[in-house]
């Protein structure tokens, strides 16, 4: 299965990252979200990348991982199918809400073509944020899931 997805992030307190090459980058307390894509048809499927993105014990290789290892909760993701490489629109059209501030530059984004600066973004808006997601998600045309450990449509 290939598609585009969000992940929910709350950080509970300022925490200091190490991020790969990007050293003592800085998440302020608050929910961010991380937007991703699994294009791929094995290890790199939908499937595959939220359950790794779920589990706790792995090697770090993605941006995310960084993040994720230190002291977050991930609270859900909210997925979609399709086969088109969507994750680019979803970052803009996130940032075109003006409930989102782009996060630390090129994280999540090093192979980005679309100049998004980052697909990690710091939520500053007062609304729900899965009906949010699940708006720009509608607004393209993809019906969004749940995920929270385990796939339900």
């Amino acid at each position: 299965m290939k598609g585009v997805y969000v992940l929910i992030i709350e950080i509970p307190q300022e925490i200091i990252v190490d991020v790969g090459s990007m050293k003592n980058v800085v998440f302020s307390k608050g929910y961010w979200v991380y937007i991703g894509s699994a294009q791929g048809t094995t290890s790199t499927n939908l499937e595959h990348r939220l359950k790794r993105h779920f589990t706790t014990s792995k090697k770090i290789h993605w941006h995310i991982d960084y993040l994720l290892s230190d002291h977050v909760i991930l609270q859900d993701a909210v997925w979609v199918t399709t086969d088109q490489p969507m994750e680019c629109r979803v970052v803009q059209n996130l940032i075109q809400t003006n409930q989102f501030e782009l996060g630390p530059l090129g994280f999540g984004a090093s192979d980005c073509k679309s100049k998004c600066g980052a697909h990690l973004l710091k939520y500053s808006g007062t609304k729900s944020l899965i009906l949010q997601i699940d708006r720009i998600f509608k607004e393209l045309g993809l019906p969004p899931n749940t995920y929270n450990g385990k796939f339900r449509a």
